[in-house]
């Protein structure tokens, strides 16, 4: 899950898997930007949040190629949905990402 701060230009992590956060040697990224995570993840990520927030809508994506270092052999698959607090404003961004053939 991803928090919207200031209409976009950032995003901060409100939940990460412990995998993920493994993945990464994040430590606990509550709280921290996005942009701490590698460029490559970085500039999907933001794309996909920016895509949530310009449709006002889920979206899936299907990728046959990861970015996830180590993992460029395999597609990954995801959905990104908006939530609102007060039912107007996008203030919230839930994530699921599955990748295939995970080795």
């Amino acid at each position: 899950m991803y928090d919207v701060v200031d209409g976009g230009n950032d995003f901060l992590v409100r939940l990460a898997g412990t995998s993920i956060s493994s993945f990464f040697n994040l430590g606990n990224p509550h709280g921290k930007s996005i942009s701490i995570l590698p460029p490559q993840i970085f500039e999907r990520l933001h794309h996909h949040l920016t895509a949530v927030l310009l449709e006002r809508a889920p979206i899936r994506f299907y990728t046959k190629k990861s970015v996830m270092p180590g993992q460029d052999f395999q597609g990954s698959e995801g959905c990104y949905a908006p939530l609102s607090r007060n039912g107007v404003g996008i203030d919230i961004i839930i994530c699921l990402m599955m990748l295939e053939n995970r080795k």
